[in-house]
């Protein structure tokens, strides 16, 4: 009998959304579903791995700021609503600004 990984129901598909699940996952989802377009599609078009899409998709990690840009210039997903809504945090850069060093 063959099993069904963690996480996902007896369709194959997954049945659980992770805590970073925003309108922009719903909206790239849509766009992705207008366009007859698959995961690994995306990730092409947004030159990225399909694993990274997937997550976006499925709440499990968002966009940096970076990424969020090329969603929204190529499927028009705006970066706004890439927000962090259950926690209410904005999308942040992936490494952090460099600080400035103290005056001697």
């Amino acid at each position: 009998m063959a099993t069904t990984p963690r996480g996902f129901g007896s369709t194959g598909k997954r049945s659980n959304l992770g805590p970073h699940y925003s309108d922009g996952a719903k909206r790239l989802r849509a766009e992705l579903s207008d366009r007859k377009q698959s995961i690994t599609d995306a990730a092409k078009a947004l030159g990225t791995d399909d694993s990274v899409v997937c997550r976006w998709l499925y709440g499990d990690r968002l966009p940096s700021i970076r990424f969020a840009r090329v969603v929204e210039q190529v499927y028009g997903v705006p970066m706004a609503a890439w927000s962090d809504a259950p926690k209410g945090r904005p999308l942040r850069a992936m490494k952090p600004a460099a600080k400035p060093e103290a005056a001697s």
